[in-house]
């Protein structure tokens, strides 16, 4: 990497998906890009936020923008859920320019309970302060360690004119070298006194970014809208939360997109969980979904729900059954002292424990086929409950 005499990186040296032999000095040169080895998109946030991408996520002062990144990171650093939707564990640094301490660690203690390995944050009150983003040290951390970055707020983490394009353009660019490093950026920000602002300051950040939330809280309810308005690679959601800050718990009050995400993989899971082995025809043919919605689903969790094997000519698939250990912030993620996944429990807020070997099996309390087959039918049945359903 080099310096442009600012302190800001222009160049980046990170691993690219394909080396060529030669240098590429013509037009067929260039490595067909159908037959690269370029592996698909992955979710650290299924559906919401993505390795090796940039989200810009806006919201007035006030809206809690600031309380549901946390959650996110305790979410994602402990591979639990978020607004009921399964996080890859990851590890997270979230770089904090304007919260005093004493406000961070009251609101983990409510949300995490314990500390998390893999979740630091790196706030005002140390020493050494949070880095600036032209600081070489930003992109180093996202090269070793290609964690979830999180930056609260943004107007803080630079000193660039955010109103001027080409200045914004070089900063949203530094962001870029740490997002194609492996890693995943989200950008908290102010919106603009305009109505329906997506965001102050030049339309180059927005222009940058893969995808954009803008977050809004209603003064009468109380309730949080979170909604989508750029997403690069999937659909627009848009979610209503219901916030409990003492519990320090979210609860999604309408998502239909969540629903029928979920309850899709659930059924998936469900099938190769009772027919553990079968090959991708036969597994979409017990679905009943829609080819291209199927292998969608199939690759998003493979090694999270379920691992494929090739046997022969055909490639087959079996669940997966791993030990998360146990912690006290599990009580408040969403994970239990062992599970057949480390996701497994379908919100983070419901506290109940999990466990994947017979003789722990729910000591004191029995689930039963007809109840799993009746919360199955309605698409509520945790896949946890699932799991348990089979190994009894």
């Amino acid at each position: 990497m080099s310096d442009g005499g600012n302190g800001v990186a222009l160049e980046f040296d990170g691993e690219a998906v394909t080396h060529t032999e030669k240098p590429i000095r013509r037009f067929y040169d260039l490595p067909d890009v159908m037959t690269m080895n370029i592996p698909p998109i992955e979710y650290l946030v299924d559906g919401m936020i993505a390795r090796k991408t940039i989200t810009l996520w806006t919201g007035s002062d006030g809206t809690a923008k600031t309380y549901l990144a946390q959650k996110m990171s305790i979410a994602v650093a402990s591979g639990s859920k978020f607004l009921g939707r399964r996080c890859h564990a990851a590890p997270v640094l979230f770089l904090d320019y304007e919260n005093p301490a004493f406000a961070v660690r009251e609101r983990l203690d409510v949300m995490a309970g314990a500390p998390i390995a893999d979740l630091k944050v790196w706030g005002t009150w140390l020493e050494q302060q949070p880095p600036q983003i032209d600081n070489e040290l930003l992109l180093t951390i996202a090269k070793e360690t290609q964690p979830l970055i999180i930056i609260d707020p943004f107007r803080y983490a630079h000193g660039a004119e955010e109103n001027d394009s080409t200045e914004m353009m070089r900063v949203m660019q530094i962001l870029r070298y740490c997002a194609a490093s492996g890693g995943a950026v989200v950008i908290l920000h102010h919106p603009a006194k305009t109505e329906g602002s997506t965001g102050r300051g030049s339309s180059a950040i927005k222009g940058a970014a893969d995808v954009a939330f803008l977050q809004e809280m209603s003064d009468e309810s109380g309730l949080i809208t979170l909604k989508c308005t750029k997403n690069r690679f999937g659909s627009r959601i848009c979610v209503t939360i219901r916030p409990n800050f003492e519990e320090g718990t979210f609860e999604v009050c309408d998502s239909p997109e969540f629903v029928k995400l979920e309850a899709e993989t659930d059924r998936l899971l469900e099938i190769i969980t009772a027919t553990p082995g079968l090959n991708q025809n036969a597994w979409w043919k017990q679905s009943g979904m829609m080819k291209q919605r199927f292998v969608t689903l199939v690759k998003n969790n493979i090694g999270i729900l379920w691992t494929e094997e090739k046997r022969g000519a055909a490639l087959c698939y079996f669940p997966t059954c791993s030990q998360t250990q146990n912690s006290p912030e599990n009580s408040r993620t969403g994970q239990g002292e062992s599970s057949c996944s480390p996701v497994l429990t379908a919100l983070s807020e419901n506290r109940r424990t999990a466990c994947s070997r017979p003789d722990d099996l729910f000591s004191n309390e029995v689930v039963n086929r007809e109840q799993v087959a009746r919360k199955s039918a309605v698409g509520s049945a945790h896949t946890a409950a699932r799991i348990v359903e089979v190994k009894l």
